[in-house]
């Protein structure tokens, strides 16, 4: 799977300094995970990000993603989802909990 990143998400995750990366729970995304746990089962599961849409933009791969949650979250006070990662309080995300970036790829 590839997603795609503004700089900032993207710099973090090369970085290693973020382990989770979350989207909206909406039905394309949710289409979009379960065509790909479907395709790659439990076994080593690997994800492409994209930072930005332009030619010379570069792809991190995280390889060994440990999970994939659905957070219905509603408007709870106290979460373990980080702000500083982009969690938005109050709306349902998919959660990928990301194992490490291992190539940066141009």
């Amino acid at each position: 799977m590839i997603l795609i990143l503004k700089h900032k998400w993207f710099d973090m995750i090369a970085s290693g300094e973020k382990k989770e990366e979350y989207r909206l729970n909406t039905s394309r995304m949710a289409k979009m995970v379960a065509n790909w746990t479907f395709k790659h089962g439990f076994g080593k599961r690997v994800i492409d990000f994209r930072r930005g849409y332009t030619k010379t933009s570069c792809k991190v791969r995280c390889n060994g993603i440990h999970s994939v949650s659905v957070h219905n979250i509603g408007n709870h006070e106290y979460c373990l989802l980080k702000p500083e990662w982009g969690y938005v309080k109050g709306k349902p995300l998919i959660v990928f909990e990301l194992g490490e970036a291992d190539t940066v790829m141009l």
